[in-house]
């Protein structure tokens, strides 16, 4: 069930619960090169353990990290990381 504040409009694309905006990372496992930067920059939303290929640590990314969460998609050096908001 989706929530909508009453005095705010939803904002285009966006599934809005509330005041929070949902968002789902994403990554092509087949194109990572396990350098571990996401996991670097997002500790909370990515891992990467050894030589195995980053992957998602939440199914849905917790408001307080969407900064770090697009930061590490915007530095992931194969781009194969992919925020759906």
């Amino acid at each position: 069930m989706t929530v909508f504040s009453p005095n705010r409009t939803r904002p285009q694309g966006k599934t809005v619960i509330g005041e929070v905006i949902t968002m789902k990372a994403e990554i092509n496992q087949s194109g990572c090169i396990h350098c571990g930067l996401c996991a670097d920059i997002c500790p909370s939303v990515f891992r990467q353990e050894g030589t195995e290929a980053a992957s998602v640590r939440v199914e849905q990314i917790p408001a307080k990290y969407k900064i770090e969460a697009e930061t590490a998609e915007e530095q992931c050096p194969t781009n194969v990381i992919k925020i759906r908001k």
